[in-house]
């Protein structure tokens, strides 16, 4: 079977899934990969065959997106080239984590497109909805990516079609620690920003992660980190707790580690906004800026809750490939993949 799995470059949380992703579709069918968007820092482990600018949203500093920066970055004309020049008759299958050109070619050629992300998980009638989730959201979340069928990823699984997060391989190992720090990471804020809010809060050290170094600066109780999945995954494991913006992959991983974990969602950002009021109900923090005073009131806190995620990753792959073959006629289910574990 020949697949075809696009990736959303739109921040690092599509392509940390896709690296725990893509080994096992590898050892089960002849895969491609498709990248499209540009922000994100962290480096896919794989051969990328198709890479587009795609649409990418781009950060302000003060902790939201900057909307007038992305329209003016947004390149209309190339993006529809994109969609028209992309062959989607070379695959049996074509996955899509919420990545817009390889979903709309497949509707504009008349081809299956199967949807798998968080995102998704927005749209199943069993997962939770803001008390103000709207048409203008639904329609956003269905045609941004419009796919055939769609397989979320949520915070818990729900049976069906969503299931609960894809954790790194490296961090299914680790014994968590609990050391003195706290890990923050905040892409949507600058480290002057970041630095003014919380240099207040004494006697507690952050490890902050940022794009803005590309090495470790040390400057009083901060320590600068540059965006690298081998510190970060190195100070989350052994964190007291964690700052964040309502990212999903991020937020999973302190969830998983068992650590405090407070969100701060990016403004402008609904699917963010949707992630800290599902993170509320569970029972974790939600602040909607840098606030030093309830940061600190925080850090006080003995508030933990401990959820276990303990999804397959194998068990995801297996379910769409599957379900895929057996939506097909006359073919044996196990002929169409390569075998392997």
């Amino acid at each position: 079977m020949k697949v075809l799995y696009a990736i959303q470059g739109t921040g690092n949380g599509h392509i940390s899934r896709a690296n725990e992703i893509i080994p096992i579709l590898e050892r089960r069918v002849n895969l491609d990969i498709l990248v499209s968007g540009k922000n994100s820092t962290l480096k896919l482990n794989h051969k990328v065959k198709y890479y587009f600018e795609g649409i990418s949203f781009a950060f302000g500093k003060k902790g939201g997106i900057d909307f007038w920066k992305s329209i003016v970055n947004l390149k209309l004309i190339q993006f529809i080239r994109d969609i028209r020049s992309l062959n989607v008759y070379d695959y049996d299958l074509i996955i899509s984590d919420f990545e817009p050109i390889s979903s709309w070619a497949c509707k504009f050629y008349g081809k299956e497109c199967i949807g798998l992300s968080n995102q998704f998980s927005m749209l199943n009638p069993e997962t939770p909805k803001l008390p103000n989730y709207n048409c203008l959201h639904r329609l956003f979340l269905k045609y941004y990516c419009p796919v055939s069928i769609g397989y979320g990823i949520h915070y818990q699984s729900l049976g069906g079609k969503i299931f609960s997060p894809v954790i790194k391989k490296r961090l299914l190992k680790i014994r968590p620690e609990k050391l003195s720090h706290y890990t923050v990471y905040l892409p949507s804020y600058s480290v002057k920003r970041i630095t003014q809010k919380l240099k207040d809060i004494k006697n507690i050290n952050f490890h902050v992660f940022t794009k803005e170094v590309s090495k470790s600066k040390t400057y009083g109780n901060f320590i600068f980190k540059p965006i690298s999945q081998n510190l970060f995954i190195k100070s989350i494991s052994t964190c007291e707790g964690v700052i964040c913006n309502a990212g999903f992959e991020t937020t999973s991983e302190a969830i998983f580690l068992k650590k405090k974990l407070l969100v701060i969602p990016m403004k402008n950002q609904f699917e963010q906004k949707y992630n800290a009021f599902c993170l509320k109900k569970m029972g974790y923090e939600s602040i909607k800026k840098l606030d030093s005073k309830k940061i600190s009131k925080w850090i006080k806190s003995e508030n933990q809750i401990l959820v276990d995620l303990n999804q397959d990753t194998r068990d995801i792959v297996d379910r769409i490939l599957i379900d895929y073959i057996k939506r097909l006629p006359r073919i044996p289910i196990l002929s169409n993949l390569k075998t392997g574990g």
